[in-house]
């Protein structure tokens, strides 16, 4: 009986061990960076754009193929959503650099105004920057 008992609980704890380790079949995990998001608003000429800085601070490094960049400027008229490497982005965002996604035409935008920036990690499907009000400088 106690043979049985302890090859019983043997049993129990390997599942236990093999579920952690095996994280129950859960996709790829997102990257945490800490990320500063910062936009600039220029107007040529009455054709105003916007010039959006995403600013690696800390922890895990992130690749551009990797990342999709959600960005709205809530009710007047712009959003982009695109994978960072199709806006000619490539290679690894780590602590200390930077990407820049240049003139991306808005309309109704003044200095001042705010646009949302959501950044999700394309693998895992999860969001790793979400602000809703990055101002315009």
């Amino acid at each position: 009986m106690g043979t049985i008992l302890l090859i019983a609980v043997t049993v129990a704890l390997a599942a236990v061990v093999a579920t952690l380790v095996g994280g129950l079949g859960a996709g790829a995990i997102p990257p945490h960076p800490t990320l500063v998001v910062t936009a600039a608003l220029t107007d040529d000429a009455g054709h105003k754009s916007v010039t959006i800085t995403i600013d690696h601070r800390g922890s895990d490094s992130i690749t551009a193929s990797d990342i999709k960049v959600i960005a709205d400027n809530n009710d007047s008229g712009g959003y982009i959503e695109k994978k960072l490497s199709e806006m000619g982005v490539t290679g690894t965002l780590s602590v200390g650099h930077n990407y820049t996604l240049d003139n991306y035409s808005v309309t109704d935008l003044n200095t001042g105004a705010t646009i949302s920036v959501t950044l999700i990690h394309i693998p895992s499907n999860q969001q790793i920057y979400a602000n809703d009000s990055v101002p315009l400088t």
